[in-house]
């Protein structure tokens, strides 16, 4: 079943039906039980990855040699001809250019120059060569000025379709598409390189653009010159910690390379200090990959000394190295990789996507292209990405601390042009937890369709203006929709609290004097989770949904940072989502520690027992609810489990790791149980491995050899020990274990509470119904779009961008907007209704400056004019942003990825 044309497929389907789409034999959503539903999910995404990964071997190679994707059939010459010119370029850049621009003729210009198959330094030097010969010679062909434009609106999709391609290259070639820092001169050919740094000077985006979270976007950035001296800095940082490791497959990226880059005197230095070492290895198997663990950790024990104490931690999804602060962690991602690029490609903000092997600095050509301009161009892989898809989604709190080092998000003309939003359409996400009620008078509950509507960045920029017209209301004060707002809610003017912000918490902050000196002021402290749309949750899954929750709650977020930047109030970051990396969508209930000076190795090793006890703890009370008088009491329960609980361990060396298994209680359906074993002996026979206790996931939680006390009752559901082990720990090893534990995963954060633990062992229909639903929320986050099943051949545009995919999912993105909040701790409820409240008309003028918005650049990056004053905000924010210190700069939050 096909999606509707020119809708998102959840105008006229159930919230989850696109998830099934091509899955025989049909699935009926509202028959299933919950283990059916659960190994719907499994299999559904499974079929994905296949169908995924296997479209685009042929039609790739076919859609990206035409021109535009756009011609089927044979070749022709003038294909055949661009496919070879590009493919000499990748091996003769700059004389290849050279030639090309002296002799190639202006019918194939465009096509080249469209291809996603050029290499990114073949790209820019051959527009920047095209710029040099145009200056000197002062004319211009109308083929050569279509290039021009290339080097503005479309760059970035140029640079997202470029990467398109190099996911579907074999891994043996991926690496050749990725761009040096030794190659800065290629990469930035109007940067000004000297022996000590790099220096970039920044123009402004198009205006056809949205950009969002760039008001502290600096005018110029400067960074290391070469991997040489990028190797000398790395080393000074890290006090020479990974000297003599073999860098064969492994790579180090994340925020310490690029704070490496960008660390060019010793005030730089301070301000990294915090900085983990986030390591990746690549091309190996588990076996090879353990044994590479060891050779990092006999590397990193030998450099620090014996008489340093050290510790290992470990989770489900990382292994980390730490020693007394400010030794930096080495954090290892348990997550397998064919290639450095592979590593690369799953990062969610651009300026990230880089890395170091040892010998150099390399990054994908998006990051790069952010360095350039201060921006991630914007796809909804940032939204409804996943650590085990192609790029995983970003969360508030990635987006602001980038945002607080000058990098913002860049919306491309290219998206925005895609999409028509009927106001009165727009719908709250259904919702997976109760809500405040609201009066529905507006929205597609009570006005006519069709009546304000409005297309391209005007509908962008609408939906930015309603979210910050409601922050300024929550937090500051009136705005000009605020009397609208009254009148449509039938408010009098003496309840509208003008005057005082109806929930700011004024608190004091220090901050710089200008003269080297601080001051302290009051300021408003901005508190994310009361104006997010969605009641709070603790690691369940229908908790807080962050960035998916829709286009309109991000640009309450992008407010909040732009009255930040500009000193009106303070982000309380500590209510924001988990920064794990692959569960953006609720808090993390994990053990926080603060990394500082005060670090107690002691602390954090009683913090990690506290939270596993609290595991246990949890099981023991739903098991003595379940067997009453004859459950064990006391010392009856030595013996009676058959593991000791470990969602975290920390012990003192590397042995004991790979002895002990990461132990988790978890209540599963029966049928789902026999699924998990018959796939994961599927798993073992199809990779040549014996069965055995390494792949038995699922594992009985009583221990009838050494206790004689009664046992769980057999029933639907039943307690199992979840245990993974060194094998099954490694992520993308094989996608259906990487499935089965997402499931796990989203099982067991519904179980937080014991009474949730104990009447599932066996519910009725309705009950389990009702888990389904529960479950569905979780699973509603991580979608398969009804068009990415849809068989690219059947596409129009190949090889193009935006695709199917990511304008359903872009449209349905922005019809979402923020669910009405439950506000029952104030005494006058007014406050929900105004602050809540929505006006269906008002006028253009107040979020539309034709003059400006309503302008085209044709895709040109216009010189910088910074307005007086704004480059001393921007100073200044900076600044405190790295004196301030949050715990989460340094908690296990940064770690325990779940």
């Amino acid at each position: 079943m096909d999606p509707v044309p020119g809708a998102s497929s959840t105008d006229t389907e159930p919230p989850l039906q696109r998830l099934f789409y091509g899955v025989s034999p049909p699935v009926n959503l509202t028959s299933l039980s919950c283990a059916e539903f659960c190994i719907a999910q499994i299999e559904a995404h499974i079929k994905h990855r296949k169908a995924h990964t296997t479209i685009g071997d042929n039609e790739h190679e076919e859609a990206v040699s035409s021109i535009g994707g756009r011609r089927r059939g044979p070749p022709t010459l003038a294909q055949l001809a661009t496919a070879r010119i590009v493919s000499t370029l990748r091996y003769d850049m700059k004389d290849g250019v050279r030639v090309l621009v002296q002799n190639c003729p202006e019918k194939l210009l465009r096509p080249i120059l469209e291809s996603p198959r050029l290499h990114y330094i073949a790209f820019r030097t051959l527009l920047h060569t095209h710029d040099t010969a145009q200056s000197s010679q002062g004319t211009e062909t109308s083929a050569w000025a279509q290039v021009q434009r290339l080097a503005g609106e479309d760059v970035d999709s140029w640079v997202l379709r470029n990467e398109r391609f190099i996911r579907q290259m074999p891994p043996t070639e991926q690496n050749s598409m990725l761009v040096s820092l030794d190659e800065a001169a290629e990469i930035w050919p109007d940067a000004e390189i000297t022996p000590e740094h790099i220096t970039l000077r920044r123009r402004k985006p198009p205006r056809e653009n949205f950009t969002c979270f760039d008001e502290l976007r600096a005018r110029e950035i400067e960074f290391q010159p070469s991997s040489k001296k990028f190797a000398q800095t790395f080393k000074r940082l890290t006090n020479g910690v990974l000297e003599g490791l073999d860098w064969n497959n492994v790579v180090i990226c994340g925020g310490m390379v690029l704070a490496t880059m960008r660390c060019l005197s010793e005030e730089d230095s301070k301000a990294c200090i915090d900085s983990d070492i986030d390591l990746w290895i690549y091309g190996l198997n588990p076996e090879e990959a353990n044994k590479k663990i060891r050779e990092i950790y006999n590397v990193w024990w030998r450099n620090l000394g014996p008489e340093r104490k050290i510790m290992v931690m470990k989770n489900a999804k990382t292994l980390t190295l730490v020693s007394n602060y400010p030794e930096r962690r080495i954090q290892i991602i348990l997550k397998m990789a064919k290639s450095e690029v592979e590593v690369l490609l799953g990062f969610d903000l651009d300026p990230c996507a880089m890395c170091w092997n040892g010998k150099e600095v390399r990054m994908l050509p998006r990051c790069a292209r952010a360095l350039e301009t201060g921006y991630t161009a914007f796809t909804m892989d940032l939204v409804y990405g996943h650590h085990l898809g192609d790029r995983r989604a970003t969360q508030e709190i990635r987006v602001l601390k980038y945002a607080s080092r000058g990098f913002g998000i860049l919306i491309p003309a290219s998206l925005m042009n895609t999409l028509t939003v009927d106001f009165d359409a727009r719908k709250p996400k259904t919702p997976s937890c109760p809500q405040a009620y609201y009066r529905g008078r507006y929205g597609r509950y009570g006005n006519p369709h069709g009546r304000i509507v409005y297309s391209g960045k005007k509908a962008v920029k609408r939906i930015a203006f309603l979210a910050q017209d409601m922050i300024h209301r929550f937090y500051l004060g009136s705005t000009p929709l605020s009397a609208l707002i009254r009148a449509e809610e039938g408010l009098s003017d003496e309840d509208s609290d003008d005057g005082e912000p109806p929930y700011g918490f004024v608190e004091s902050v220090e901050e710089s004097d200008g003269e080297g000196g601080v001051q302290t002021r009051q300021v408003i402290r901005a508190i994310v989770s009361a104006v997010n749309g969605r009641k709070q949750s603790i690691a369940q899954p229908n908790g807080r949904e962050g960035v998916g929750a829709g286009f309109e709650v991000f640009m309450r977020m992008a407010a909040l940072f732009r009255y930040e930047a500009e000193g009106r109030l303070r982000i309380d970051r500590d209510t924001l989502c988990s920064i794990t990396y692959d569960d953006p969508d609720t808090y993390d209930n994990t053990p926080k520690y603060l990394w500082d000076p005060d670090f107690k190795f002691e602390d954090l090793s009683d913090e990690i027992n506290a939270h596993n006890n609290s595991l246990f703890a949890n099981l023991r009370e739903a098991i003595e609810m379940l067997l009453g008088s004859d459950a064990p009491r006391g010392p009856d329960w030595k013996g009676y489990l058959s593991r000791r609980i470990r969602r975290v361990m920390f012990v003192d060396n590397i042995d004991e790791v790979f002895q002990k298994q990461i132990t988790i209680p978890v209540c599963v359906p029966v049928a789902l149980e026999e699924y998990v074993e018959n796939t994961m002996r599927d798993a073992c026979d199809q990779h040549g491995m014996p069965w055995s206790d390494e792949f038995r996931v699922l594992i009985p939680i009583h221990n009838p050899n050494n206790t004689t006390r009664v046992p769980p009752p057999v029933g639907r559901w039943n307690y199992r020990y979840w245990v993974i082990g060194n094998t099954t720990m490694w992520a993308k090893w094989d996608p259906r274990i990487d499935e089965i534990f997402e499931v796990l995963w989203s099982i067991f954060h519904m179980e937080t509470q014991p009474e949730s633990f104990a009447y599932r062992c066996n519910p009725d229909v309705i009950e389990d119904r009702s888990l389904a639903k529960t479950l569905a929320a979780k699973f509603d986050q991580r979608i398969i779009p009804a068009s990415s099943l849809i068989p690219q051949a059947e596409q129009t545009a190949l090889g193009s961008w935006p695709d199917a995919r990511e304008k359903e999912l872009f449209h349905e993105w922005m019809i979402y907007f923020p669910q009405v909040q439950s506000r029952t701790y104030t005494y006058d409820m007014h406050h929900t209704h105004y602050i809540e409240g929505r006006v269906r008309a008002f006028p253009d003028e107040l979020w539309w400056n034709e003059e400006v918005d309503e302008a085209s650049d044709g895709g040109n990056w216009a010189e910088w004019e910074d307005p007086l004053g704004k480059m001393k905000v921007r100073q200044d924010m900076q600044e405190m942003d790295r004196k301030r210190k949050r715990a989460d700069s340094g908690g296990l939050e940064d770690m325990v990825i779940e």
